[in-house]
């Protein structure tokens, strides 16, 4: 398990900025590297315990679901990038959360970029 946490990442759409990126290889287990990397990454937006276990488990769901939709010839690892906006309003704010999910094509050539899963966190209401 490799993570970057440099931020910002550069982004096509300025309204976000990431977090971090953690790196999954494929046969690593998802469900330690995510529930360990994801508290750590999230801990200065003070969230919920709710809501934080719930981004763990719904990021968990999402990298396993990606990797057993891949076919067997598929190399290379997971990218998981994490999202937040850019402009932060204050503590206490609802918070919501959605996921894209990009699959490598195993016809492609061997430069390709990993798989890739962007999870984004979202003020409810902005």
């Amino acid at each position: 398990m490799n993570t970057n946490n440099s931020n910002p990442i550069p982004l096509s759409d300025p309204a976000w900025q990431a977090l971090g990126e953690l790196i999954l290889p494929r046969g690593e287990h998802l469900d330690q590297a995510i529930g360990r990397w994801l508290p750590e990454i999230l801990l200065p937006l003070q969230l919920t315990e709710d809501f934080l276990n719930r981004v763990i488990r719904s990021t968990q769901e999402t990298a396993e679901h990606a990797m057993q939709s891949q076919s067997e010839n598929a190399t290379g690892d997971f990218l998981l990038s994490l999202f937040i906006p850019l402009t932060l309003t204050s503590a206490g704010a609802t918070w919501g959360y959605f996921s894209v999910v990009k699959l490598e094509h195993p016809d492609t050539s061997p430069d390709r970029e990993a798989s890739r899963i962007n999870f984004y966190l979202y003020v409810e209401g902005e």
